[in-house]
């Protein structure tokens, strides 16, 4: 049998692989595995995206039976590449996806699809109609399908769930792999896939695996995880150096992710891996051994802060916690992949501004991604035009109160909350010297949660900058101090969410040399714990350092050309200890 393994082309510019290696490539693998003596292709529309012409040369091949993967994305692509297809031979088609879950019935109305599996059974579907086109299996042993018979479209039930020793690696030498890369963010030709886990307990609102897949969750054997690793190994040992366990929530089961852990974690020499897990299910026993085992990437759903939001999607989590978990990570090395929805109903400009710099004051990666209500696809009475609203060819779907497009597609794209989106504030500081002899000496001040800053405050109106620098000092430290008016030594830019006003802010701090003039040193403001002089190599090694260069450049050390201090995300005392010293 001749067998075309399709995905239909698309026209992004962005990709998503996530499916095309855990899905596309995991029935590639266990059709390849199955029926050695088929002749198989593999064609990625997303990444070859060939016209319409040449589809329909690789159609008149002949093949018997052509496989499709349809996503919400990629339906009228998919409906076009079937429909050709069957204008141009005589092949059934069978599809399997995201869609095919979602409403089955919508591809049987609207193309020439011969079959569809309508579980994640995907292999097994795609089998059993394989094995009935060879008159090896009776209609009535089939399940997960609709198929076309006799002029009516029959239903069969659902079959048991795909046997993990049936899941299979994505045969990495038939996918495009290298053309991958231009289109996504991240380096695929150095990971490799392993499918780890089926399943999700929690019923998101706007998840497809409510749909396609089973609030069961079925485990691989973790001996079999670490089969595969080795076996990648084998074979790909000059072009893989990661692996990617593949699971809804790798952590729903906490025995058996330790039980996976400590395997990997035998497995001689080191094991970078990484998975996702839902945040809420994290705990120090738990990520100490990930990390052991040398996990160095976690993703999380967070989807956004907002708790209005929140609710609309059923996926609630309380601040603290979240921020539990991407510290938690962090503390033990591991990077926290937070991903955000935009678009979601309910949010507003604030909302989505304050989920960002929360998590990057956490220390958080984000990945941003638009919000699709994918519940909304299962309609009986669906229709194209609203199945175009998924495709992606056009973001911001769904406009957010107070959120202008431009904003909307760089934060999708980039992720990075600007000065520039935020309400600008104005500060002067100083770097207080002892005025003694011999080597100079700073004076820092502590934070009651945990870090070390120069004394500095807010401007008040009509203030020149050195009146704000001796004002601050004196409130802060008790001294009278002298500034030197024409000696400001650099500034800074620190981006937060301001809880006092509620707003994104923007705060520049202008610092200035000084030096006592009269006072008793002390704290007289109650967030400052404790106060310490400090050489100017000790200053750094505790400040921030976007204040390094300052200090340097005040005690007249040598500062690099052209330094121009960076921006910096400020939350979290202990995580800026971290990221910034």
């Amino acid at each position: 049998m001749r067998i075309l393994l399709l995905w239909p082309p698309e026209q992004r510019d962005f990709l998503s692989t996530f499916r095309h290696f855990s899905h596309f490539g995991a029935v590639a693998g266990y059709l390849r595995r199955r029926y050695p003596e088929f002749h198989f292709k593999l064609l990625d529309g997303a990444v070859a995206k060939p016209s319409r012409d040449q589809l329909a040369t690789e159609f008149r091949i002949g093949y018997d039976l052509v496989v499709v993967q349809v996503e919400p994305y990629n339906v009228e692509s998919a409906q076009r590449a079937i429909d050709l297809c069957k204008r141009l031979g005589s092949a059934r088609v069978v599809a399997f996806g995201g869609m095919c879950g979602l409403n089955p019935k919508f591809l049987l109305a609207h193309s020439g699809v011969d079959a569809v599996c309508y579980t994640g059974n995907w292999e097994y579907g795609v089998r059993y109609y394989i094995e009935y086109l060879m008159g090896h299996r009776d209609p009535s042993q089939l399940t997960d399908l609709y198929y076309r018979a006799n002029g009516s479209v029959m239903r069969t039930p659902v079959g048991p769930m795909v046997a993990p020793e049936d899941w299979c690696l994505a045969p990495l030498d038939w996918m495009p792999v290298p053309h991958y890369d231009p289109l996504t963010n991240a380096n695929h030709q150095r990971e490799a896939r392993i499918l780890a886990s089926r399943g999700c307990p929690f019923t998101c609102s706007f998840c497809r695996t409510s749909y396609t897949g089973t609030r069961r969750v079925i485990h691989r054997a973790p001996a079999a995880i670490v089969r595969d690793i080795a076996a990648i190994r084998a074979r790909y040992s000059d072009d893989v150096d990661k692996y990617n366990l593949v699971a809804a929530n790798f952590t729903a089961n906490r025995s058996w992710a330790l039980s996976v852990c400590r395997a990997i974690a035998a497995v001689p020499g080191q094991v970078r891996w990484c998975t996702m897990s839902r945040v809420s299910l994290l705990d120090e026993g738990l990520v100490a051994e990930m990390a052991a085992s040398g996990c160095w990437k976690v993703g999380m759903g967070i989807e956004t802060l907002g708790a209005a939001a929140q609710a609309g999607i059923n996926k609630c989590f309380a601040e603290e916690t979240v921020k539990r978990g991407v510290l938690l990570l962090r503390k033990y090395g591991i990077v926290a992949r937070t991903c955000i929805m935009l678009g979601i109903p309910g949010q507003t400009r604030e909302d989505i501004l304050y989920s960002f710099l929360r998590l990057q004051e956490w220390g958080a990666s984000i990945r941003p991604k638009e919000y699709y209500p994918f519940q909304q696809l299962t309609r009986d009475d669906l229709a194209i035009e609203d199945v175009r609203k998924f495709d992606r060819s056009e973001p911001y779907r769904n406009p957010i109160d107070g959120l202008s497009k431009e904003l909307f597609l760089r934060l999708l794209r980039s992720g990075d909350v600007t000065p520039a989106d935020c309400r600008p504030v104005t500060s002067a500081g100083v770097v207080l010297f002892d005025g003694t002899s011999g080597d100079p000496r700073v004076l820092l001040l502590r934070h009651c949660d945990g870090g070390w800053y120069l004394p500095r405050g807010k401007r008040m109106p009509g203030e020149e900058l050195p009146t704000t620098a001796t004002r601050e000092a004196r409130e802060e430290t008790g001294l009278v101090v002298e500034v030197d008016v024409g000696a400001c030594v650099g500034s800074t830019l620190d981006v937060y969410w301001s809880p006092r006003t509620g707003l994104p802010t923007a705060k520049t701090t202008h610092y200035f040399r000084a030096t006592p003039l009269a006072g008793e040193l002390h704290l007289s403001e109650p967030q400052w714990v404790e106060v310490r002089w400090a050489s100017p190599t000790e200053a750094c090694r505790l400040l921030p350092v976007n204040l390094h260069e300052i200090v340097q450049q005040a005690a007249g050390l040598d500062v690099p050309a052209g330094w121009n201090p960076p921006v910096r995300i400020i939350g979290d005392i202990r995580v800026l200890q971290d990221q910034f010293s």
